[in-house]
C-alpha cells in the first residue's frame, strides 16, 4: 500500500498486542537485572577519566509550553540534511505535534537553514556529546518552559517515523515508554526512541544520573555502557517502565537489527539506518528497499 508521508491520518498507530513478533515478548515491563559490582565502578571510571564538559549549544527558537512534543536530533556535520532527514522532518511536522530540532554542526554557521521550516523549537549544538547531550538539552528545556508536556524523543539513527507520531505518544504504557528492548550487558530499552509521559522537572531530576548536566561522554562504546543500558534502570527507580518489544539477547540478539522486517509488519515505527550500512549483511537489500518505496521514503 502506498502511504502519503505526509498526511497523519493515513499512517497506521503502533501495533496492538495481538501483532507479536517471534522470539520478542509483547507489551514487556521493564525489570532490572542484578548489576555486577564493576558496573558501578565502569560508570565513575568514565565520568572521571573520559568525559568533557557538555557541548556548546545555541537556542534558536525557544520551547514553548505545550501538551505534546517530539524531539529530533540531527547529526549533520556539514551542515547538509540528508533525504532521509527531510522524510523524517516532514512526517514530524505534519503530525500536528509541536517539533523541537536539536542539530549537531561542525560549527553554528553552517546549521541548515531549512530547518526553521520545520521546527517549532530549534536549537544548535556542537558535534560532541552524541545523542545524550541532545537528549539533555530538550529535555532539559521542556521540563522548565512546557511542564507536564508527553514526549516523543528519537534520533536520526531511524528511518521514519512510518506509523502515526500522535499515536506513538498515546499508545505509550509506560511512563517511560521504549520501542524495543534488549537484555544485551543488562535488561534496557533502546534509546534511538522512546515517548516520556507528563515529564516534569521532578522526572528530570531523576534522570541525572544518565542525562548528565555537565559533561559529556565521547565514544560510542562508553555512551552505551555508561548512558544507554542504564537509561531504564535509573528512571525505574521513579517512575514506570516498559518497552513494545523486549527480546533476549540470547535468543533474538539486537531486536532492531535482527527482526526489522518482522517487527515493520508488527506496526514498529523506524527502521535502523545501520541496516544499509555497517550492518547491510544482516537482511536483503531488496526486502528492505521495497518496504521505504512502499512508504513513499527516498532511501
Amino acid at each position: 500500500m502506498q502511504l502519503n508521508p505526509c498526511v497523519e491520518s493515513e499512517l497506521p498507530t503502533v501495533a496492538p498486542a495481538a501483532h507479536s513478533v517471534t522470539g520478542l515478548s509483547m507489551n514487556w515491563d521493564f525489570i532490572p537485572d542484578n548489576v555486577p559490582w564493576w558496573r558501578p565502578c565502569e560508570v565513575i571510571k568514565r565520568i572521571v577519566f573520559d568525559s568533557q564538559l557538555q557541548p556548546d549549544y545555541e537556542v534558536i527558537t525557544a520551547v514553548t509550553a505545550k501538551p505534546d512534543w517530539v524531539i529530533y536530533f540531527i547529526f549533520a556535520p556539514s551542515g547538509v540534511l540528508t533525504k532521509a532527514h527531510v522524510f523524517s522532518l516532514s512526517r514530524l511536522r505534519d503530525s500536528g505535534v509541536a517539533l523541537c530540532v536539536i542539530v549537531a554542526t561542525s560549527d553554528r554557521s553552517n546549521m541548515p537553514q531549512e530547518l526553521s521550516a520545520y521546527a517549532d523549537a530549534l536549537y544548535w549544538k556542537a558535534l560532541n556529546g552524541f545523542d545524550f547531550s541532545a537528549y539533555r538539552l530538550g529535555l532539559s528545556e521542556i521540563s522548565q518552559k512546557s511542564e507536564h508536556a508527553n514526549v516523543l524523543v528519537m534520533n536520526d539513527s531511524v528511518l521514519g517515523p512510518f506509523t502515526g507520531t500522535r499515536a506513538m505518544i498515546e499508545t505509550a504504557k509506560w511512563d517511560l515508554t521504549g520501542f524495543t528492548a534488549s537484555s544485551e550487558l543488562e535488561n534496557h530499552i533502546q534509546s534511538y526512541a522512546f515517548v516520556l509521559k507528563d515529564f516534569t522537572r521532578r522526572k528530570m531530576l531523576a534522570l541525572t544520573p544518565v542525562l548528565f548536566p555537565v559533561i559529556s561522554l565521547n565514544n560510542m562504546r562508553h555512551v552505551v555502557r555508561t548512558q544507554e543500558t542504564r537509561f531504564a534502570r535509573v528512571a525505574a527507580r521513579h517512575m514506570s517502565v516498559g518497552a513494545h518489544w523486549y527480546g533476549k539477547v540470547e535468543i533474538s540478539g539486537n531486536p532492531s537489527l535482527y527482526k526489522p522486517m518482522e517487527l515493520v509488519a508488527a506496526g514498529f515505527p523506524f527502521l535502523k539506518r545501520s541496516l544499509f550500512g555497517v550492518n547491510s549483511h544482516l537482511h536483503s537489500r531488496d526486502a528492505l528497499h521495497a518496504f521505504l518505496a512502499s512508504q513513499g521514503h527516498p532511501w
